[in-house]
């Protein structure tokens, strides 16, 4: 068993690869000499996704500054994952890493965008570079031509890496896009339904209006019937009331 700490976010398989060679975690702050110092190079830690610029240039600073100050036994999470499980459970800090492992290079669209992010921090690339100077490597070779690691991906790689990231997109953006078509279509016809019921409602309004304009006009012809008959039964009785008696 040996005990590991870290300042960088570090990927689930290696988490899960450090639990099955019976690592334990110590907090940083908790971190004490003959501790496994773990750190990942930039472009592994881009590729999380997890951190901003300055604290992905600040976590590989921290390492360098506890690396060189204190005695902890600094080792490339990329290596520690190529290791035996059954091996690392044997193995005590201080000894040669039970592995003679050697670094992968980069994804090419990894690799083009830490090359991008080392332009403008060239700081961060001579970290990583004097923690790999530092590391125990199982006699591997240390990273020291960082830079030029990544600046040595060819060009149609990086179209291939393009082009498959924009296929696998499409997919996800025709149904994006289909959502949005199914969504227009679902207002459309929540549109048309209110329509259709504002007709319906003003339809029945008018229709209640020509009731009342009938109804009115039927009251109207009724009370100029009776005021007709009215005056006309007044005009015959006033008719005989005028007329000689025999």
């Amino acid at each position: 068993m040996f005990r590991w700490t870290t300042a960088q976010p570090l990927p689930a398989p290696l988490l899960l690869h450090l639990d099955q060679c019976g690592g334990f975690r110590v907090d940083w702050e908790q971190r004490q000499p003959g501790v496994v110092l773990i750190y990942l190079a930039p472009h592994q830690l881009l590729s999380q996704a997890r951190l901003p610029l300055e604290a992905l240039e600040l976590s590989t600073t921290l390492s360098l500054r506890a690396a060189q100050a204190e005695a902890l036994i600094t080792i490339h999470g990329e290596r520690l994952l190529q290791c035996d499980p059954q091996a690392m459970a044997q193995w005590v800090p201080g000894q040669t890493l039970p592995c003679n492992s050697s670094l992968a290079p980069p994804a090419p669209l990894e690799a083009a965008i830490a090359a991008a992010v080392l332009r403008h921090r060239p700081n961060l690339a001579a970290s990583y570079e004097q923690l790999e100077a530092l590391a125990e490597r199982g006699g591997g070779a240390a990273d020291l031509n960082y830079s030029q690691r990544l600046d040595a991906v060819q060009a149609e790689g990086l179209v291939v890496a393009w082009n498959n990231l924009q296929t696998q997109r499409a997919p996800q953006s025709r149904q994006a896009e289909r959502m949005h078509w199914g969504d227009l279509e679902s207002e459309r016809q929540q549109i048309a339904a209110e329509q259709t019921r504002l007709r319906q409602q003003l339809d029945q309004r008018k229709q209640g209006q020509q009731l009342a304009a009938d109804l009115l006009q039927r009251c109207q012809n009724t009370i100029a019937r009776l005021l007709s008959a009215d005056r006309e039964s007044g005009r015959r009785a006033s008719a005989q009331r005028t007329s000689p008696r025999a």
